[in-house]
């Protein structure tokens, strides 16, 4: 008996002892294999779509798989540790993909660079969504936020209706004066933000810890219970530490 005629919760057994790579090969092996993989929400667990420290996971990559994982709710949970090869846009596809579904999301990274352009580009998506649901438009997506890239746009219509050009004041004022009708995290209930610094980032700690509240703030808002859920982050803020690391080990693949 081959493959492709055994009961799919054969399958389920056998794919769940696959890493992502193995999988991905198996399901451009048959078009059966291929529908069955993608359309399984049961396969695809935190651990296995994106594995910790692995730098295949591009930006290219996720545009490229990403989409064809089903968007049923069975995802629940995304982790996403250590990706060095993934930027802000990379993020955001993810989001797309799994916002309506995802109950828990952690994140840990050390390029500091892509931690700042998250808190600038999740600032800039929270408001656009508060000025489309005030002029009642549909709102975008990650994905088409991510697509147009247009922030100049943007900020500008946000300062226009809101009236804000500090991203610190947006954000606090975000959440204390609006709720989304349609918030992207409709379902998530916990967010978890860690940034590891090498000895030379340490100078950057204030900075840093900065753009982990502001995301944490931000993604509260999307949540569409920010009154809530900002009581926890607070007790969460008592919790905060940021790892050190005075070594870097490459993984070789």
């Amino acid at each position: 008996m081959d493959l492709i005629s055994l009961p799919d919760q054969i399958l389920i057994k056998i794919t769940s002892k696959l890493g992502l790579q193995d999988l991905l090969s198996l399901g451009d092996s048959h078009s059966r294999l291929r529908s069955f993989i993608y359309e399984s929400p049961e396969i695809w667990t935190s651990h296995l779509l994106f594995p910790p420290h692995d730098n295949r996971i591009t930006d290219a990559f996720i545009r490229l798989i990403i989409p064809r994982i089903t968007r049923h709710y069975g995802i629940l949970s995304l982790r996403m540790i250590q990706l060095p090869s993934l930027s802000w846009l990379g993020y955001f596809t993810i989001f797309d993909q799994f916002a309506h579904s995802v109950k828990r999301i952690d994140i840990e990274l050390s390029n500091t660079r892509v931690l700042w352009d998250l808190a600038h580009h999740l600032g800039i998506f929270a408001g656009y969504l508060v000025v489309l649901q005030m002029t009642n438009k549909i709102p975008v997506t990650f994905r088409e936020y991510g697509a147009m890239h247009d922030e100049g746009r943007y900020a500008a219509v946000i300062s226009k209706y809101l009236g804000q050009h500090n991203m610190e004041n947006q954000c606090e004022m975000l959440v204390k004066r609006y709720r989304l009708d349609d918030p992207p995290f409709e379902r998530l209930d916990e967010f978890e933000l860690n940034v590891v610094l090498s000895d030379k980032q340490e100078m950057n700690y204030y900075e840093v810890n900065h753009a982990i509240q502001q995301i944490r703030l931000l993604t509260l808002f999307l949540s569409g219970c920010p009154h809530e859920l900002q009581r926890k982050r607070r007790r969460e803020e008592n919790d905060l530490s940021l790892k050190h690391m005075k070594h870097k080990e490459e993984i070789q693949y």
